[in-house]
Parts: structure tokens; sequence; C-alpha cells
């Protein structure tokens, strides 16, 4: 059995892994990833250690093992890059969108944007819950994004219809569906319709 570092990849603010080996690991003095000393060691037996990575560049290092009587060649790890986040739309990035400069309307546009990001974050099965970017399994795809954006300036612009669902038509009054068929595209470009 050759030894092995798990998991093979960490984020680039380190963390924990483990070192297995066939033997030889309970004489341990420190564990190194390429040239940085690993946080903390602990020797659970004569096979195995948990020892936290240090914060590195994302890169792939090796993982050396020092003992009295030799330095083990334990494995590699990978320090991943953060994820590029795109979040949801800011009230300037709705504003921009309305092409209105900063207003006593503020109030009313970020309203909007909260409801067209609840909404979104509804429609996408919550994998992208507002606040917790750092917890998202990957960035919020520019669709999605999009669909909030023009979601909310609508809703602002309907701010004065009932439930926002009454508009004005070439004809006059009409009303409008519960969702937008062109922003509903958007999202489904990203997924299946998904309420949670």
């Amino acid at each position: 059995m050759a030894y092995a570092v798990t998991p093979a990849a960490v984020p680039v603010a380190g963390g924990p892994v483990s070192v297995s080996g066939p033997s030889g690991l309970s004489a341990t003095t420190g564990v190194n990833f390429g040239l940085l000393d690993a946080v903390s060691v602990a020797v659970y037996d004569d096979t195995l250690l948990y020892v936290t990575a240090p914060a590195h560049n994302p890169t792939t290092v090796a993982v050396t093992v020092h003992t009295p009587t030799a330095d083990i060649a334990a494995g590699t790890l990978t320090y991943n890059p953060p994820p590029i986040v795109a979040d949801w739309p800011t009230l300037p990035e709705v504003r921009a969108f309305l092409r209105v400069a900063g207003t006593d309307e503020d109030t009313i546009i970020d309203m909007a944007r909260q409801a067209a990001i609840d909404y979104g974050n509804r429609r996408t099965n919550y994998q992208w819950t507002p606040g917790s970017s750092s917890n998202w399994i990957q960035p919020l795809p520019a669709a999605v994004k999009k669909a909030a954006i023009i979601h909310a300036a609508r809703l602002y612009k309907r701010r004065d219809s009932i439930d926002g669902t009454v508009g004005w038509a070439d004809v006059g009054l009409t009303h409008l569906g519960r969702v937008d068929p062109d922003v509903e595209a958007v999202y489904a470009s990203v997924g299946p319709l998904v309420f949670g």
C-alpha cells in the first residue's frame, strides 16, 4: 500500500487532510506542503495522520512527512482557486437596467429586486441562496442574473398594478401571466421549473 493524501484537493485557504500509509507515521515530527509547514499535525496511529494544510496559492504541491529516520513522500495536494462568483443583481444594476438615477424610488426598486431574487432563488431550487455565495457549488449563471434583473425591472414598472399582474398593452388594460414567458425561458435555459 502506498501513502495517500485525502482529499486530493482543498481550497486556497487550506484545510483538513489525512495522510495514510502502510506504517511509519507514529514518529512524525512534521509535515510540509511544498515549502510550507502544516498548521497542525495529529498522529492517530502508525498508519494515519490528521493534518491541517496551510493556505497556499492555487497549485499542486508535494506533501512530505518528516520522521526522525526519513522523509516520506506522501503524495500531492491541489489547492483549488476560489470560484468566480457572480452574485444576484444589486440595486445599482437594476437601476442601470431601468435607466434611472438614484432617486426616492430606490426603496421601491429594491423591493422589486428582492422579490425577483426570491422568485429566482425558488425557481432554481435554492442553489444560489443570496448572501451565502461562499457555499455555492458553482457560480450563479449569468442567465439567472439576467432573468432576475429583467424580472425586477418589470415588477418595478408594474408596481401600481394589483399583484403586478395587470399591465398596459397596445389595446389597453390587459392581464399578464404570473411569469413572463421570456424571463421563464431564461430560467429554463438553466434547468427545469422547480419550486422548493
